[in-house]
């Protein structure tokens, strides 16, 4: 398969042999059902650009220019026709200018950053990627899948209640009329009933979704331990019918609170369904595309460190207000800290030069003056992702500024603090890493 590889924001000329209308159909059709990845993800306002680029192209993932795309703020892996394109965050470009080489650390901290996300419907959390390696974006949502369904199928099959009509020497259930009247009686079998009851089955829509997906991952692995779980899979639905499923079939299933587990199976079969399709019905390398907003992924990833580690209370996305006494223009922190502090997440790179005012966008000072009279708090933080490897520091603050309310006699203080979120190069050390960067950071 061939491979290609930029940094967000950054465009490359696509391999001869892709159809870039077929790429930018298939997109489209992806971007339709991309909130099955976040769980409540909420729309953002959008500015013009970014809603010329969705009319322009249907979708907001790439950018077309002939036969050249230029990626935007999404950063994961598309599968098509033969070609694997891999999207990766831009704070990695200074450091990683040929990230083909770097492809599994850099996916390393991808997975690491979504592991913290109270939003994503894959349950990084609760599977260990101890001694795991992954080339591209696609590996560990598969390891992923395949090592929580084959723990639960083990340890508890899924078996439920279905309607079953089927003829019957007694009756069973109640009468099923209409197949009684056209197969017996006017057969003159009066002595052949058919029955409707409820039966506990192995053999359901839902088992029957899980082996097909199973399949469908199968072919499009090369993780040994990936491949040997989805074996096993297969092996314990064995006496399930192999049924080609969809998305549709998904949203007939619905689990009570009592199976949250199987839910979540549910969730991830959903979405590889929802993110592939087939050019024939064989299970040869469908295309799929796992593409997740760095802006979120970024903010998640803050608010879940000082929620799991922090001293004080963390409120992330939970309190908004009106700007305005008319209840116009909603205005919403990302996280609240202690009560007492604004901290606002801003994936941009900034520059480190003072001259310039560190690149920093004047709207950004703006929008945190009115969370600060909003919420009357006086005291905000402004995290930017570090985008240099050369800092001793995860964090660390190199501007102050300080904005007098002449009405209420009150001086607002804005701090500019650069966050190295990308320092991981093996899963062993995160831990370590992610106390010290809450620790910096509570010193600042």
């Amino acid at each position: 398969m061939k491979e290609l590889f930029l940094y967000e924001w950054e465009w490359k000329h696509l391999p001869a042999n892709i159809d870039a209308d077929g790429l930018r159909e298939y997109l489209a059709k992806v971007w339709a059902t991309r909130n099955y990845l976040f769980e409540n993800e909420e729309a953002t306002v959008e500015n013009e650009e970014e809603v010329s680029d969705i009319k322009r192209y249907k979708q907001g993932f790439l950018r077309f220019d002939d036969c050249w795309i230029g990626a935007k703020n999404y950063v994961g892996f598309i599968q098509f026709n033969g070609v694997a394109i891999n999207i990766f965050p831009k704070i990695f470009s200074e450091i990683c200018p040929n990230p083909e080489n770097n492809t599994g650390s850099i996916t390393s901290n991808l997975l690491h950053w979504l592991s913290y996300s109270n939003r994503i419907k894959f349950p990084f959390s609760e599977v260990s990627f101890e001694e795991q390696k992954f080339d591209n974006f696609l590996e560990p949502f598969i390891f992923i899948f395949s090592e929580f369904s084959n723990r639960l199928i083990e340890s508890l099959p899924y078996q439920r209640f279905e309607e079953v009509t089927e003829q019957t020497t007694f009756l069973k259930g109640r009468l099923a009329i209409n197949d009684y009247l056209s197969q017996s009686v006017v057969k003159g079998n009066y002595h052949r009933l058919y029955s409707t009851y409820d039966t506990f089955q192995f053999n359901n829509k839902f088992n029957q979704i899980i082996k097909h997906v199973s399949k469908l991952l199968l072919s499009n692995t090369e993780n040994p331990h990936s491949i040997h779980r989805l074996q096993n899979i297969l092996f314990l639905l064995d006496e399930v019918d192999d049924v080609i499923c969809s998305v549709t079939d998904c949203d007939t299933i619905f689990f009570n609170k009592m199976y949250g587990e199987w839910d979540k199976i549910l969730n991830m079969g959903r979405m590889f369904l929802a993110n592939h399709s087939f050019k024939t019905q064989t299970f040869n390398k469908p295309n799929f595309c796992f593409l997740v907003p760095m802006e979120q992924v970024y903010e998640e990833f803050i608010a879940g460190l000082l929620s799991k580690y922090g001293i004080c209370d963390t409120k992330s996305q939970s309190t908004q207000k009106w700007l305005t006494n008319e209840n116009r223009f909603q205005i919403r922190p990302d996280i609240i800290y202690n009560g007492k502090i604004i901290i606002d997440t801003k994936y941009k790179i900034i520059s480190r030069a003072s001259e310039d005012n560190y690149s920093i966008s004047q709207g950004d000072l703006y929008q945190m003056l009115a969370y600060a009279v909003r919420f009357k708090i006086t005291s905000v933080i402004l995290l930017y992702p570090n985008q240099s490897g050369e800092d001793e520091s995860i964090c660390y603050e190199i501007a102050k500024y300080t904005i007098n309310d002449s009405f209420s006699n009150i001086d607002v203080t804005i701090k500019i603090v650069l966050v190295d979120i990308k320092r991981y190069n093996d899963f062993g050390v995160h831990n370590t890493l992610d106390l010290r960067l809450v620790s910096e950071l509570e010193g600042i």
